[in-house]
């Protein structure tokens, strides 16, 4: 695939819009290969086109760019995921990805952001100013280790927000 140029292609497909929610669910299949993975974390776009189609793409849009981004940084290594982790505006769109994602975008999202902490550690005050608030706050609830025991369930979970209200959230 590397020599044929096709991870390429797929990082410049990132960038179409007619093919970029295909592309992100490839490249979360073929980033489990080192060789190909190296070349996706050298390339600067590939991270912020996954992380731009989290912001606009439909629903399995951005399902498969988190999955890719998962993936890229279970098998990437520290200095990879710290490099996701500081990309601007991430925190916020994963907070939207755990209210209102696919049960497999939920997911992800929720490792993604334990991978993160794994690497890089975030202060009270940056978690709440970067966006990571609400997932802080599951996890300090206990609800992200909880919410595999509840597959095919409707569960109501109360989340506290930086502001000091409860918002009633259906998972």
């Amino acid at each position: 695939m590397l020599e044929a140029g096709a991870v390429s292609a797929l990082i410049e497909a990132l960038m179409t819009e007619n093919v970029a929610e295909e592309a992100a669910g490839a490249l979360a299949l073929v980033v489990r290969q080192q060789d190909v993975l190296e070349v996706v974390a050298e390339d600067d776009a590939a991270v912020g086109s996954l992380v731009g189609l989290m912001r606009r793409g439909s629903a399995k849009g951005k399902e498969n760019a988190v999955a890719a981004l998962h993936e890229m940084c279970r098998s990437g290594g520290v200095v990879l995921t710290q490099r996701v982790a500081r990309t601007p505006a991430l925190g916020g769109l994963i907070q939207n990805i755990l209210f209102t994602g696919t049960k497999r975008a939920r997911r992800k999202a929720a490792s993604l952001v334990r991978l993160c902490r794994k690497t890089e550690p975030m202060s009270v005050a940056a978690a709440i100013d970067g966006g990571w608030d609400s997932e802080y706050a599951m996890a300090r609830n206990g609800w992200m280790r909880r919410s595999s025991g509840f597959v095919g369930t409707d569960v109501s979970v109360s989340v506290s927000v930086s502001v000091g209200m409860s918002v009633p959230v259906l998972l």
